[in-house]
């Protein structure tokens, strides 16, 4: 079963086809920690292939095998108690003649499926993909069947919003908590002014109703006054930009107020 981009699932399936040989390693290393794991039903040995985007590729302990691309690396999310040495070079080979991605690393343990990261795109026995799909629904979860909204255009998309400027003065990055939008002052603005835009900004995300972000890998320094984070959805319905402008406009206009009513610059 397939679920997500189609260019990418086809990439997909050819990356479950030369894994394959993962398998009986796999298999091996689950069934020694059987009685350990309480939810060992759910459970699968995952190696996360650091690239692009995560490349996921996971035996279940029934012997089905799973590859999909996720938003982010499933081992920065979730803990994974038993990992696994990794000992086969070949495996990010694959990765770079498949998708044509340079590989950064390559972990692998076992978790309790799904991983809680969002899925792009997925391709598995269709036994699994249902149900896990069926439960997230009643649950109003959107984990593995995330990739149900994902198609070839959505996917490019978020990669241009993965790290990149929206508009000038804001920048962008996506992960599973949402949209981030990081605001930096205009070069003009100097440095101490920095403290009354972040303040005047807390009164604009107020009436904008925007989300204040908890994102932290932009430093808080230099001429960053604020971050507010969006639902994903926003990167492809253009909502993201329309806010970007918006806030960044109100805000400069009425610093730029503030400073010529106060007889300032």
């Amino acid at each position: 079963m397939r679920l997500g981009a189609e260019k990418i699932c086809e990439k997909l399936e050819l990356v479950r086809e030369k894994l394959d040989f993962l398998k009986e390693e796999a298999l091996e290393f689950l069934r020694s920690y059987s009685e350990r794991i309480d939810s060992y039903h759910r459970a699968g040995l995952l190696f996360s292939i650091s690239s692009r985007f995560p490349v996921v590729f996971a035996v279940m302990n029934d012997g089905g095998t799973l590859a999909a691309l996720t938003l982010s690396d499933p081992f920065s999310r979730s803990p994974s108690p038993y990992r696994m040495e990794v000992k086969h070079p070949e495996v990010s080979e694959v990765v770079k003649e498949i998708f044509g991605w340079e590989v950064h690393g390559i972990k692998a343990g076992i978790f309790e499926f799904p991983p809680k990261t969002r899925f792009l795109s997925v391709v598995g026995p269709d036994s699994w993909i249902k149900k896990i799909n069926f439960q997230e629904k009643l649950k109003g979860e959107e984990i593995l069947s995330f990739a149900e909204k994902i198609d070839d255009e959505k996917l490019e998309i978020i990669e241009k919003f993965m790290n990149s400027n929206v508009r000038d003065g804001v920048h962008s990055t996506i992960d599973d908590d949402g949209l981030h939008l990081t605001f930096f002052a205009p070069d003009w603005v100097e440095d101490s002014h920095i403290p009354l835009l972040s303040e005047m900004a807390k009164v604009l995300r107020a009436e904008l109703k925007l989300k204040v972000s908890r994102y932290s890998k932009v430093a808080r320094v230099g001429k960053v006054f604020t971050v507010v984070t969006l639902p994903i959805e926003s990167a492809w319905t253009g909502e993201a930009e329309r806010v970007a402008e918006e806030f960044l406009k109100r805000l400069m206009n009425g610093y730029e107020g503030f400073l010529k009513g106060a007889g300032i610059g």
